[in-house]
């Protein structure tokens, strides 16, 4: 036991010191910080910093993981080298990338933070998965215990186990998740460009009037997606899309079809079809957008079930998840916002080419 004790121990300090900032990191900390010096919030304002000496011999940098659970569900810590958290002056800084925030004194993650350190109790901070707002990607930080048994979020403390089920509902659903962070981490400014010239939404604004070209080109989005697609299933939901848009056509043709098939004269015919036309016009129309984020909309109009009716269970899968690698859910400290809405990662992609 005091040899379980010991090595424990060991691994927490190893963890935590295998990897120190960079210079360009550090300086940006620096920068940061200080010009943070003149705001005030809670706490009272601090003094400029002298230099990052003086900034690095009182802040606690605190490195950040991502959790992996083994087979075995015993979680396994994967530092991310370009995430980490400065406390300076029991102001607590998240640095992801270039991108830094601040959170507020009375956040349940810096009181978590000062009540471990006036207690000496040793932790690590960690997240399960990505998380996105409305305009980037952020970091829900959580703590964990030494043993890595507790997860300490937002205040309270659940077992690893209990806690994958209550936020994700399930280890599969989140081995799902890390799996499509994975990706998205891999994606590359060419596919980023391919996937701009699928993106049906954009051209329905562009263009829209031509909704064979948006057709085509959610169409087109959806054979990017699944691979297997087959030419028939293309045919066929550009008919059934074509139709779910615009009712008044199929309704119309046919008419056209049994008038044609009783024999009318064509002269007849015609001056049915534009009287159809003429009652069509009469009418109120509504288009109502169908919400939800599994609702593939266009032109306003729910394209769901055709496209369940049309593509195989593996195929509807596929295209799901393609829509959340690319335009993963929004989830945020305000849970009003959650599951709403869906956030574009493309910007993501190029900004790490700069």
């Amino acid at each position: 036991m005091i040899k379980k004790i010991i090595l424990l121990a060991a691994c927490f300090q190893a963890a935590v010191s295998v990897y120190a900032q960079t210079e360009k990191q550090k300086q940006m900390i620096y920068e940061q910080i200080n010009r943070d010096s003149k705001m005030e919030g809670i706490i009272k304002k601090i003094d400029p910093i002298e230099n990052k000496k003086a900034l690095f011999r009182d802040a606690q940098v605190l490195p950040v993981f991502k959790i992996r659970m083994k087979k075995d569900f015993k979680p396994e810590l994967i530092q991310n080298k370009n995430y980490y958290l400065v406390l300076y002056l029991q102001r607590l800084y998240v640095f992801m990338d270039n991108k830094t925030t601040r959170l507020v004194e009375n956040n349940p993650v810096v009181t978590s933070i000062l009540d471990f350190n006036s207690k000496k109790i040793n932790y690590f901070v960690v997240y399960f998965t990505d998380t996105f707002s409305f305009n980037n990607q952020y970091l829900m930080p959580c703590l964990v215990d030494k043993d890595l048994s507790v997860v300490i979020d937002k205040g309270s403390s659940l077992s690893f186990e209990s806690y994958i089920d209550k936020r994700y509902g399930s280890k599969d659903k989140y081995e799902e998740k890390l799996i499509l962070d994975e990706k998205r981490q891999k994606l590359s400014v060419n596919e980023f460009d391919t996937a701009v010239n699928y993106n049906y939404e954009a051209y329905q604004t562009i263009c829209s009037q031509d909704t064979l070209l948006v057709i085509k080109t959610m169409i087109n989005q959806i054979g990017f997606a699944v691979k297997t697609l087959t030419k028939e299933q293309q045919e066929e939901l550009t008919i059934r899309l074509n139709f779910k848009i615009n009712p008044d056509k199929l309704l119309e043709e046919q008419l056209g079809n049994t008038l044609t098939a009783a024999k009318v004269k064509e002269s007849d015919i015609k001056i049915a079809l534009a009287q159809s036309r003429a009652e069509n016009k009469k009418r109120v129309k509504e288009n109502v957008k169908q919400t939800g984020l599994y609702s593939f909309n266009i032109y306003n109009v729910s394209t769901t079930e055709e496209l369940i009716d049309i593509l195989t269970s593996q195929q509807f899968s596929d295209y799901k998840n393609y829509i959340d690698l690319w335009y993963p859910i929004i989830e945020t400290q305000n849970n009003y916002n959650n599951n709403k809405y869906r956030y574009n990662y493309g910007k993501d992609i190029l900004e790490k080419q700069v």
